[in-house]
């Protein structure tokens, strides 16, 4: 093919590329990604607590219910709920810095988390940065500073991602017909199906790895912290609920890691809650077993109210 016979055909695929990415552009604008951002952009102004953190916050804060609980009655901050499903620190980090500059008045970050996720360095492959994770592409160049820091190849296929909105929403589509797949599949089911125990010992060794190998927090927790001492913000670190039985959190990888993130959250001015055990009835439970339900969020939150606002009450009894 002579070169004249060529550059229309070039012309025409990008044309054609243009098309296919604008389209997609279009067809994706209202994912629950894009929706998150546009609700961040509106949160009150006066917001004074600030929940952040994975689907286990997400579902399991009750605001309502945790202002209920609030000690005086009535002087319950104004807060809101910035937690996002299917995320990892690093997006916590990046929603944190957006926010931030949005929300003057903000005093309090109630972080969730669960396992070892303070230490966990997340993985950043082609399967992985999908759904909610996809909002490293809105921010390109700060997300791959705390997956990778100092990859150029990482922050070279952030940006590239970024400019293409048929590979940053490729799986918008098929991720909502995956949740009315597992909607459906969990119709009739039971509240939750207990983890198997060869499950359970892996995690706690794994868990145990944590502290013998002193790992510290990840970047993007180091990230959250440094973000809230810029803003003269207090982080308050809270273990969450996961459906998990009592026996594995009493267990010594549990307890050991718990009072290893205890340390390493109190050495960095963070208050610490240890929730992990608040709920425990698998009726409380969502039908994965994992996230509260409606009701079992109303009874987290109006612990987390009331050990807030002592927490609170403290703090100012010592100034």
């Amino acid at each position: 093919m002579t070169r004249r016979h060529l550059l229309p055909s070039v012309v025409t695929a990008l044309a054609v590329l243009l098309v296919f990415n604008l389209a997609v552009t279009m067809a994706t604008r209202l994912t629950a990604r894009r929706q998150f951002l546009a609700r961040l952009d509106n949160a009150p102004r006066d917001t004074r607590l600030l929940f952040l953190g994975n689907s286990l916050l997400e579902d399991g804060t009750d605001l309502a219910a945790f202002a209920a609980a609030w000690s005086p009655a009535g002087q319950a901050p104004a807060s809101f709920n910035a937690a996002l499903h299917a995320t990892t620190p690093v997006e916590h980090a990046l929603v944190l810095k957006q926010a931030l500059p949005r929300l003057p008045q903000v005093r309090d970050i109630v972080y969730g988390y669960f396992d070892d996720q303070l230490s966990l360095q997340s993985n950043t492959g082609w399967r992985d940065m999908i759904s909610s994770r996809a909002l490293a592409y809105s921010f390109p160049e700060d997300a791959a500073a705390l997956y990778a820091p100092g990859s150029w190849e990482t922050a070279w296929r952030f940006r590239a991602m970024s400019l293409m909105p048929m590979l940053a929403e490729r799986t918008t589509i098929w991720s909502k017909v995956e949740t009315l797949r597992k909607a459906m599949g969990a119709w009739g089911m039971s509240a939750g199906t207990a983890p198997k125990q060869e499950d359970l010992e892996e995690l706690a060794r794994r868990l145990g790895r944590v502290v013998q190998e002193d790992r510290g927090f990840s970047a993007a927790v180091k990230e959250l912290f440094r973000l809230a001492e810029t803003r003269g913000a207090r982080m308050v670190v809270v273990a969450m609920p996961d459906g998990r039985p009592p026996g594995f959190h009493d267990g010594p990888a549990a307890r050991a890691l718990r009072a290893y993130n205890r340390a390493k959250v109190e050495a960095a001015h963070g208050l610490y809650i240890d929730a992990s055990q608040w709920v425990t009835d698998r009726k409380y439970f969502k039908a994965d077993g994992v996230h509260l339900n409606p009701e079992g969020a109303r009874l987290f939150s109006e612990q987390l109210g009331r050990e807030l606002s002592r927490a609170r009450g403290l703090d100012r009894s010592s100034d």
